[in-house]
């Protein structure tokens, strides 16, 4: 793999992990019905985003239609996946409550992983980690393997 070099280097590989953890938990995910192509939505100030708009058309297997939306703005149907950028949590709160119980996949830059988001991305340094809310994940229309818990790695277990 080759190594990304220059001045934007740790955010170009942010952006990098950003797309592919995106996909993979779409590859992970079950809609009721198979979307064709997965409609992502990119709602507010998604710093780490960038790179999913690269995934328009045709990419790894999967057919994506990608779409940026203001927070004032934010869609209430035709997403399958809704990627939420940093905002306020009472602003993200009330658009997850609009999505209440549809097959949507939802993913946000949010460090502390809190209210109704199933997955969580947060950059630290030139780093990248993700969390997942089981509660979330639960409720949500759709299915999510229990397999994705390999991406978030192994920890090792205390001595």
């Amino acid at each position: 793999m080759a190594a990304v070099a220059g001045p934007g280097a740790p955010e170009a590989s942010v952006q990098k992990a950003v797309a592919q953890r995106v996909v993979a938990l779409i590859g992970y995910t079950r809609w009721p019905a198979a979307p064709d192509p997965y409609r992502v939505c990119i709602v507010g100030d998604a710093r780490h985003a960038t790179l999913l708009h690269a995934q328009d058309g045709e990419a790894h297997g999967y057919r994506f239609a990608v779409r940026t939306f203001a927070e004032a703005a934010a869609p209430t149907a035709d997403c399958d996946v809704l990627y939420l950028g940093a905002m306020a949590r009472p602003v993200r709160e009330a658009i997850l409550a609009r999505w209440a119980g549809k097959p949507v996949l939802t993913i946000g830059e949010d460090e502390e992983c809190a209210g109704a988001l199933m997955f969580c991305l947060a950059v630290r340094g030139d780093g990248l980690s993700m969390r997942a809310n089981l509660d979330s994940i639960a409720r949500a229309g759709v299915k999510v393997n229990a397999n994705v818990l390999n991406l978030f790695g192994r920890r090792k277990s205390p001595e």
